[in-house]
């Protein structure tokens, strides 16, 4: 249970839910006589659009409409509200004060309590101290998408599906105002490794979640550690993640007893699947926390919205907020029948509703589950408030102990060691030091889990594997106990050079052979060029002279650790070399080149790999017979014509002409050619989106030769990796079509052409060589 406290946490595993280190707020916030004298005049609601009233003396204290807590301005509040119908018919709204004090409100003090819960949003006090910026593959960011229950059964088999049927969520890429910055992504440690979701900051100390990622029904267990990172956004998928306001590790966490009754396989988890993380240092720059509102009475057709860091938006890679709106379909006595489209990773983030008249957001359920046609949340009900109301009010201990400390990355990599460094923590006396293979911590280096190491802000570290992914974490303690622990930060220890490191590498020889080999520890000569578009992985050449002339593939198609990319060179210098082949891709996630040589003709193979992935390969390669050069080969190519029709082609065994331009960005693959004359003026498309087996390019010039050539159109990827291009063709104009790949790709392929918009020809006479075209589009 590293990360939580102990104590708290047998008493929950107990079952006993109470108000962990209750107390009231801690009355260093602004008095509540004194709130409405700190609220500008244009802060300030419409108190006749609220129908407010002054609530009576003779109100009989029944079930409210709506019971409210919220903190604001460092103070707890709580209060009730009811919905009263005069004699006139008209419903006004009193509000009976419960916390900080018990008090009947006038009307003027509900409309002070109501703009204040609305609109106190704070400037940010300066700059964003705590802020970080984290690369995606940051072992901070780890975490499957906690998965969301399923609820099938919840549901009205009659029921036809009701998500949108496109993805319409919106990326949040400003999230340093309410209520983004009190959004919070979450990592949560089980046995079963480490997951991520969702929360809402609705104090300064507390986040609440979903019970279900703190505590895991269908395993019994606890998470041992949760990190929150309030406001995390991420401009595109697969970039650079920031933390605005930076990260917490929990001291604690919450549940209800009756979710830790509940059976896994009933509907009762979804009745009770909230929860809370608790930390102790708050996030002091965020200073508006969400208002919570129990027995919310929206009916079918309400808007709801939903903030939360789901892990499927737009494909992978994502760590960023996501917003998504929809309406209520159903209220249960607990739950929420909705229809936003949220997913994995949204679980424990806020469902909350919004008023624009007044400005109110006020979360009313926690997003939980999700079925087949529709998603839901965990009501925030009456019968939960007490609990929640503790949670909320929660402040940390007088005597506490040292805050955990942040951890910086490692410094003196080598090959058996690195040194481990951390910021001091106040009042800290000592830290203690854990070093792990596993992410996780699931087992520790010998001598390194919780080595005491004094009162010092490093450690040199020795005795370690080459070429291994280490992690370590940093506590510190004093006299009042130890902290949570800090972040974790990875490092991996230098791998030897391999012998073929440097270009020209290491000989081999024959029609066909293999080579076992490794690119862990190479490095980049300078001038050597990259062997992938955007790829800075080391390197390791092999030579190689072509005993006869044919065509050779060189593949790690069989044995591969990692996603390798390869290229083929001539040239007597690593700065000097002509691109002959390379691919990264051309047999799943492992790379295949072919290509016709010339017997005696020297050939520099360089291993690498994707982007920045090293491992180790088994080379393969076999010389066979020369790929013939395709008849249309050379500009201006094969004729065809007609309004539609489809030729079948290769660009095996293409090149590329003197002169030729790029007909895809980066590309060197070869190419063939077509002419084709438009016979009528109207929208034209060349495509090869039924036959391609591989991943094609297409682009059209006019021009009469091929160093003088006008680009019209091009695509590599209009229709699942094929291509697809459409433009308005002129009558009697002659149009170039180039057909190559992206990249270094070459295949086969079937091209199509047609004008879906050519009227049908009328024949002036007889003519039994031609055909009547029928319908929008076709073949023939």
């Amino acid at each position: 249970m590293s990360g939580i406290n102990r104590t708290v946490f047998m008493g929950i595993k107990a079952f006993l839910i109470v108000a962990l280190f209750m107390g009231q707020a801690s009355g260093q916030g602004i008095p509540w006589e004194d709130l409405g004298s700190h609220l500008k005049a244009e802060e300030m609601l419409s108190g006749e659009k609220l129908n407010l009233c002054d609530c009576p003396d003779d109100l009989e204290m029944g079930e409210p409409q709506r019971g409210v807590i919220q903190w604001i301005e460092n103070t707890f509040y709580s209060w009730d509200e009811y919905d009263l119908v005069g004699e006139d018919g008209v419903t006004e709204l009193c509000i009976l004060m419960r916390q900080p004090v018990e008090k009947r409100l006038t009307r003027d003090e509900a409309l002070i309590l109501l703009s204040a819960s609305n609109l106190w949003k704070r400037h940010l006090p300066g700059p964003l101290d705590d802020a970080e910026v984290l690369p995606p593959d940051d072992p901070r960011l780890d975490g499957k998408p906690r998965e969301m229950f399923r609820h099938d059964e919840l549901e009205d088999p009659d029921q036809e599906k009701v998500f949108p049927d496109n993805d319409d969520r919106t990326r949040v890429t400003n999230t340093e105002s309410f209520p983004f910055n009190a959004t919070t992504y979450m990592t949560m440690d089980f046995p079963q490794g480490r997951f991520r979701g969702s929360g809402a900051l609705v104090s300064p100390h507390t986040v609440l979640t979903c019970g279900h990622n703190v505590f895991d029904l269908e395993e019994e267990e606890w998470s041992s550690e949760v990190t929150v990172a309030p406001g995390q956004y991420q401009l595109t998928n697969g970039g650079s993640v920031s933390r605005p306001f930076g990260t917490r590790n929990a001291v604690n966490v919450a549940t209800f007893s009756a979710y830790l009754n509940s059976n896994p396989n009933t509907n009762q988890r979804f009745d009770h699947d909230i929860g809370a993380a608790f930390i102790e240092n708050p996030f002091g720059q965020v200073t508006t926390y969400y208002p919570l509102e129990f027995a919310y009475g929206g009916q079918q057709g309400s808007t709801v919205n939903a903030l939360g860091y789901p892990g499927d938006v737009q494909g992978s890679g994502s760590f960023a907020q996501w917003l998504s709106t929809g309406q209520v379909l159903n209220m249960l006595n607990r739950q929420i029948i909705h229809n936003l489209y949220v997913s994995p990773g949204n679980s424990g983030g806020p469902l909350y509703t919004f008023n624009p008249t007044t400005g109110s957001r006020r979360i009313v359920a926690i997003v939980t589950w999700q079925g087949t046609s529709t998603t839901g949340s965990t009501r925030l009900v009456s019968q939960n408030r007490a609990t929640i109301e503790d949670w909320v009010a929660w402040t940390p201990e007088v005597s506490q102990p040292p805050l955990a400390p942040n951890t910086t990355s490692a410094t003196n990599v080598g090959m058996t060691g690195f040194t481990a460094n951390w910021n001091t923590s106040d009042g800290a006396t000592g830290y203690r030091l854990d070093i792990s293979t596993s992410s996780t911590f699931g087992s520790f280096i010998s001598g390194h889990n919780n080595l005491d190491v004094g009162n010092t802000t490093s450690r040199q570290i020795s005795g370690l594997s080459s070429g291994t992914t280490y992690y370590y974490r940093v506590r510190a303690y004093n006299s009042n106990g130890t902290s949570g622990n800090s972040g974790t930060i990875s490092v991996t220890t230098a791998s030897p050079e391999p012998p073929n490191n440097n270009f020209p590498g290491q000989t081999i020889s024959g029609a066909s052979g293999q080579m076992e080999g490794t690119t862990l520890g190479a490095t980049r000569q300078p001038g050597e060029p990259e062997h992938w578009s955007g790829s800075t992985a080391g390197s390791v050449w092999y030579t190689w002279t072509a005993p006869s002339s044919g065509a050779v593939t060189f593949e790690t198609c069989e044995v591969a650790t990692y996603d390798t990319a390869t290229a083929v060179y001539t040239g007597s210098s690593v700065g000097e070399l002509t691109l002959i082949a390379r691919d990264a891709d051309g047999c799943d996630f492992r790379s295949r080149v072919t290509f016709n040589v010339q017997g005696g003709t020297t050939y520099r193979i360089a291993m690498s790999g994707f982007e920045d992935q090293t491992g180790t390969f088994r080379l393969d390669w076999e010389l066979g017979e020369t790929i013939p050069e395709p008849p249309n080969n050379n500009f201006p190519g094969q004729t065809i014509s007609g309004a539609s029709g489809q030729m079948d082609g290769t660009t095996l065994g293409s090149t590329r002409q003197p002169g030729e331009p790029e007909h895809w960005s980066d590309s060197t693959a070869g190419s063939v050619w077509y002419t084709w004359t438009a016979p009528s003026s109207g929208e034209v498309t060349f495509e090869t989106c039924e036959v391609a087996s591989y991943d094609t390019a297409t682009a059209v010039y006019t021009g009469s030769s091929v160093g003088e050539l006008t680009l019209i159109a091009r695509d590599a990827d209009e229709c699942n990796f094929r291509s697809r291009v459409t433009f308005t063709a002129q009558a009697g104009s002659t149009y170039r079509i180039a057909m190559s790949g992206y990249e270094d790709k070459t295949g086969t392929f079937r091209l199509d052409w047609f004008m879906p918009n050519l009227p049908t020809p009328t024949p002036s006479q007889p003519n039994s060589n031609m055909f009547i075209l029928t319908g929008s589009s076709g073949q023939q």
